[in-house]
């Protein structure tokens, strides 16, 4: 499937409108401050905020074992980059947050209003 199916017929997406979280990171694509990483039917939606800090954005329509595997593809390709601290704004769901945790990654509160939770390494 392609990237935009699945950010399409994520869950998430249904709920705040998919054609305009699609528009949103089009744009943000396009203006080189984002970057799509894709592994199996999970992507991953990484956004610049300078200083080797980024916001990222999950979304998929895989569960379970599979769900699990990409994430851990998708964890790996960022912790091998330069990015030392990554931001969620809105982890609805609790699983990705287990995922996280359960890959070596610290989550914790973050240090910036805008966002909920932070990861580092």
């Amino acid at each position: 499937m392609k990237a935009s199916e699945v950010i399409y017929k994520d869950k998430f997406s249904q709920e705040d409108g998919p054609d305009k979280v699609l528009a949103g990171i089009g744009k943000l694509v396009n203006d080189n401050m984002a970057v799509v990483l894709q592994s199996a039917d999970t992507v991953l939606v990484v956004v610049r905020l300078g200083d080797a800090a980024v916001e990222v954005h999950a979304y998929t329509v895989d569960s379970g074992l599979r769900l699990m595997s990409a994430l851990k593809v998708l964890i790996e390709k960022l912790k091998n980059s330069d990015i030392q601290v990554a931001y969620i704004a809105d982890p609805r769901d609790a699983q990705m947050l287990q995922v996280l945790k359960m890959n070596d990654l610290r989550v914790t509160p973050s240090d910036r209003p805008q966002y909920q939770w932070m990861i580092t390494r």
